[in-house]
């Protein structure tokens, strides 16, 4: 059986954060796109800075789209490196799974 990549209850349920995260971000640009036919491009790298940064600064729970939610203090003892770490892996796997995003060229 394949190990997962994803160590604890608490990274499971940042990792699902993170798709909550790149829904919003993603299905916006993509929502927007086809109600006006004008590109809102972002680019992996910077869609991955944006989550890290929007998840470590957060000051109050952040929410899965199920509606759990984990505390940033969970968060920091999760740590910035390992959290940069599946911020990274779980934006490339959707990108890669869910395929090209409306706005990319």
């Amino acid at each position: 059986m394949k190990e997962s990549f994803y160590k604890t209850d608490k990274e499971i349920l940042l990792a699902q954060v993170v798709d909550r995260m790149y829904n919003d971000e993603i299905g916006g640009r993509e929502n927007h796109y086809m109600d006006t036919n004008e590109k809102l491009p972002i680019t992996e790298e910077e869609l991955i800075h944006m989550v890290v940064c929007d998840i470590l600064k957060s000051r109050t729970i952040l929410w899965t789209e199920n509606g759990y939610g984990i505390e940033p203090k969970h968060v920091r003892f999760i740590g910035k490196e390992r959290v940069t770490e599946i911020v990274e892996h779980r934006i490339k796997y959707r990108h890669r799974k869910d395929g090209k995003w409306m706005f990319e060229d």
